[in-house]
């Protein structure tokens, strides 16, 4: 039972953080984005080829992997072969390296600005980035990615080309062949999780915690893989670039940035969202407006009004007559009237007065917390009730939050000190 309980909650939790951020996604208009990063990426990737290609062109083993890992990802626009002798290059290389630098470095900055860009929207906050750190990264995660897939274009190379006649042990061979076949297959894979999860970890304003940021990391990159596998064998792009010749694969590679770009900035959204999104369910709870469409009003409904973690975490039942909030106690909790009616009651000479009632999707306990001093009155469940208790903390980031709560705790005050009608 606990099992499927747990479950069930994780799929609610999934489900409304995957549907926030899709809503946050389009809001925002992170694809415009999306698209600044894939072009800074396709304009560094290539400037940095011709850099990776002047420092290994004495290596035949790295340029033909160099060779193929460009061919793989159809980036090699001027089919170039860099896998053969570099003496019909080298003047070519020995000229566009030092622009080819000039260009890395432009394009990096690009690239900086673009994600700081998208990440002031996704990750909005007043502190301010840590600007040698953030920098350092967007200078060095482009030559630092290439130069680890160029690990697994190698392994990928050896798998193939490695010479095994003069070893005799056929189980070192065997040995040999996994473990390149294992640096040529997990490489990629691994490099892109740790680029992501280091931008994820690092770049915003506030630092995320260290589980989701390794989690959300690795969806990225495993998003990433299987676009890659999809590219490569679903589509099967090279069929359309041997039609289209250098142009279909700039279309391709750019194709491939943007979405790549996409990818990257829909799971940085949603490890925002999901670290606060009892924060974000619980707003939609409580401002349930019907101000988005009938069908985004039905989605909602399900996913949060009607959501059993949210009731089972913050909610609680209250019979009549319970007493929910007792005069003079401590200020602790703030609570959220969803059903029923509360009376408000203070100590008099002859007993209990009552001085006002707390009505459906009211707050209270604000007021106490906020001000700092103790209850004021006490208030008692008049019919069955059903109520959301809030932490200080849960409260205070719902009231950053949402501008629409604010006023509604503001309304709260207005209504409490409002003088009695004659």
């Amino acid at each position: 039972m606990n099992t499927i309980r747990l479950f069930r909650n994780g799929a609610n939790w999934l489900s409304q953080s995957v549907y926030v951020t899709l809503t946050l996604f389009f809001k925002t208009e992170i694809r415009n984005h999306a698209s600044g990063l894939a072009l800074y990426f396709f304009l560094s990737a290539i400037p940095l080829a011709y850099l990776l290609n002047t420092f290994i062109s004495g290596n035949l083993e790295l340029s033909e992997a160099l060779y193929f890992l460009l061919s793989m990802l159809h980036l090699n626009f001027m089919n170039v072969d860099f896998s053969r002798s570099s003496d019909q290059y080298y003047g070519l290389f020995k000229i566009t390296s030092w622009v080819s630098l000039l260009v890395l470095l432009w394009s990096s900055s690009g690239l900086t600005r673009s994600v700081h860009g998208a990440f002031a929207v996704i990750f909005a906050s007043p502190r301010r980035r840590h600007f040698i750190a953030v920098n350092l990264i967007a200078f060095m995660i482009i030559p630092f990615a290439f130069l680890l897939l160029e690990l697994w274009s190698l392994g990928d190379y050896l798998t193939i080309h490695f010479s095994y006649e003069d070893i005799r042990n056929p189980l070192l061979v065997q040995a040999m062949k996994a473990c390149f076949l294992f640096i040529s297959r997990l490489t990629p894979f691994l490099v892109t999780w740790a680029i992501v999860f280091l931008t994820y970890f690092f770049m915003p304003p506030s630092r995320p915690r260290l589980p989701p940021a390794i989690a959300t990391g690795f969806a990225c990159a495993f998003s990433v893989a299987l676009f890659q596998y999809l590219t490569n064998t679903v589509f099967q792009v090279d069929q359309y670039i041997r039609v289209y010749g250098s142009l279909g694969a700039i279309i391709f590679s750019l194709i491939w940035a943007y979405v790549i770009s996409l990818v990257f900035l829909f799971f940085a959204e949603f490890l925002h969202v999901s670290s606060k999104i009892d924060v974000i369910a619980m707003e939609r709870i409580f401002l349930d407006s019907g101000e988005r469409g009938p069908l985004a009003d039905r989605i909602e409904h399900f996913l949060f009004r009607r959501s059993r973690r949210l009731f089972e975490k913050y909610g609680r039942s209250c019979r009549k007559g319970d007493i929910i909030v007792h005069q003079n106690a401590e200020p602790s909790e703030i609570y959220y009237l969803y059903s029923g009616k509360i009376g408000i009651y203070q100590a008099g000479p002859e007993g209990p007065v009552r001085i006002g009632e707390v009505k459906e999707d009211g707050l209270f306990g604000e007021l106490d917390y906020l001000l700092g001093v103790s209850a004021s009155a006490t208030f008692v469940a008049e019919t069955e009730c059903f109520l959301f208790t809030l932490s200080p903390a849960m409260f205070e980031a719902l009231v950053n939050s949402s501008l629409k709560l604010s006023r509604l705790v503001i309304d709260s005050f207005c209504q409490r000190f409002e003088p009695p009608k004659a």
